[in-house]
């Protein structure tokens, strides 16, 4: 059963529950037991245990897994890491082997995690809240989202090619919604704290080309033109140094406009 509430329940932290963490860490708890790094002996015990975390409803076909993280290997070897996998994965969840196939079942070649158990993934509590936010436009709910995203999809395994779109699309998303949240700040006055929330996108990407020239205008709604300016030439440092590129005409306007005094 699949649970996408922002947060797992504490009550509901049985022995039959699972909650993962991929962003900003890999974290597994089994009930009330934090599975510690040195119990992972094999890495892609992890990775088996996210790829299905991410997968809809927590199923894959047993090929796909297999060409997801063995896909340089011949047939009969990856399946052989396959099975090797999935037991110390299974053990990894279930040390002591009362519920050997509960929490990773195998049937009819389809592999699912946590068939009839509980189970709370932060990505798509993450990705819940991001529509409940977009639909409700409450502080509220923005901060709620916006707290879920601990950092990066699993930042331990960026050279693993399986997460780096998921990644890229995650990433995205939560720097997508700080912006829409800076203009709920703005539109309610509240601009310091659109800058802040503007400069937390700076900080993911500090060449975000949208952030900063909403950064420029919220200068000059303070009464700050030339910080607004210095804004620009921020902008245009980013980008050098990021892309070697100059900012798009959109900036370029709103600088013109600005140093001219038609904005104030």
């Amino acid at each position: 059963m699949i649970h996408v509430h922002p947060l797992p329940a504490q009550e509901r932290a049985d022995a039959f529950t699972i909650c993962i963490r991929l962003l900003g860490k890999f974290e597994v708890s089994v009930g009330r037991r934090t599975l510690t790094e040195d119990e992972w002996r094999l890495r892609k015990a992890r990775h088996l245990i996210a790829v299905l975390a991410l997968a809809p409803k927590h199923r894959l076909h047993r090929e796909r897994a297999i060409d997801l993280l063995w896909p340089e290997q011949k047939a009969s070897l990856a399946a052989n890491s396959f099975h090797q996998t999935l037991f110390v994965a299974r053990h990894n969840l279930d040390p002591e082997g009362a519920h050997p196939t509960r929490y990773m079942q195998l049937k009819d070649g389809f592999l699912t995690l946590a068939g009839d158990v509980d189970v709370w993934v932060d990505v798509h509590a993450f990705e819940a809240a991001v529509v409940d936010a977009r639909q409700n436009r409450t502080s509220l709910a923005y901060q709620t989202a916006l707290g879920l995203y601990a950092g990066d999809l699993l930042p331990g395994d960026l050279c693993e090619d399986w997460s780096c779109a998921r990644r890229e699309s995650l990433r995205q998303r939560y720097l997508s919604l700080l912006l829409d949240f800076a203009e709920i700040q703005k539109v309610a006055h509240d601009y310091a704290a659109a800058v802040d929330t503007l400069r937390r996108v700076l900080e993911h990407d500090a060449a975000h080309e949208e952030a900063h020239r909403a950064l420029m205008q919220l200068h000059v709604l303070m009464n700050n033109r030339q910080q607004a300016l210095r804004q620009y030439h921020l902008l245009c440092e980013s980008l050098q140094r990021e892309l070697g590129i100059m900012p798009d005409a959109h900036s370029q306007d709103l600088f013109e406009r600005i140093a001219a005094g038609q904005m104030e």
